[in-house]
């Protein structure tokens, strides 16, 4: 919020053995809000959220 705060906790399910590998957080698609992607080893795949 540009204050130093944060929103309120999210909550995403990822789905059934799911096991995280990798996280990245940052601006991706540069639309001034925060992304993340999950890299998943457990199904080999990749996630993307965006607007977080």
């Amino acid at each position: 919020y540009g204050n130093g705060s944060f929103g309120n906790p999210k909550s995403y399910s990822l789905g059934y053995d799911v096991r995280l590998y990798s996280v990245t957080v940052g601006n991706l698609n540069k639309d001034s809000w925060i992304d993340m992607t999950t890299v998943n080893y457990g199904t080999d795949n990749v996630d993307i959220f965006l607007h977080m």
